[in-house]
């Protein structure tokens, strides 16, 4: 490919179309991977009305749920047979 091409990619005034791109990372090596985004599917609003409380009343929450699971886990082992 030639460098004014690829100038051209990196400058960010073209996009490369899929064979383009799949050609460079080959040319350097490398495979394209497609692969889910982190922190899609991720309810920001909870992280945010959690940062809004203060650190204390963050550690109290985290213990009430520490309790509530450990409480779940205990009536769900409960119900299985043995």
């Amino acid at each position: 490919m030639p460098q004014p091409a690829i100038a051209r990619i990196e400058r960010g005034t073209v996009a490369p179309r899929f064979d383009t791109l799949q050609r460079l990372l080959a040319g350097a090596g490398a495979t394209l991977e497609i692969a889910p985004r982190p922190g899609v599917g991720v309810d920001r609003s909870l992280i945010r009305e959690s940062l809004r409380r203060s650190p204390e009343e963050r550690v109290l929450a985290a213990g009430q749920a520490g309790r509530s699971l450990a409480a779940w886990t205990l009536e769900s082992q409960r119900g299985r047979p043995s």
